[in-house]
């Protein structure tokens, strides 16, 4: 399941080093080994994507909220990094069941969202 997982954060990797709205993460390396349990990309109107993606019958999440966010955990101290990117952090769709046409559906609907703004 792993390595499906990793096929897939491979792809969505390199089909949108494209787009220079969206920022992917780091891929595995000597150092550095994910399960890919999420894929997550930073991006420009993540609000309005994540829209667009549902309207396409693409569903995406939004995780890694700061925790000094959330009332249940207390007094945190403030993290100012977390609280600039969560704003533009989407999780795409990631599970090893992913076909790859669905994959790259999600892929292309993201360059059709990008596209529309540039043009």
């Amino acid at each position: 399941m792993n390595e499906r997982r990793k096929e897939i954060a491979r792809y969505y990797t390199e089909s949108l080093r494209r787009v220079e709205q969206v920022e992917t993460p780091p891929m595995d390396d000597k150092n550095h080994q994910s399960s890919w349990h999420l894929y997550w990309i930073k991006c420009e109107d993540r609000n309005e994507l994540s829209v667009f993606l549902d309207k396409a019958g693409i569903n995406t999440g939004v995780h890694y909220k700061p925790i000094h966010t959330y009332k249940c955990y207390g007094k945190q101290p403030y993290l100012p990094i977390a609280e600039k990117a969560f704003p533009r952090l989407l999780s795409l769709p990631m599970h090893p069941g992913l076909k790859n046409k669905e994959v790259e559906y999600v892929v292309e609907k993201i360059w059709e969202f990008y596209e529309e703004r540039i043009f």
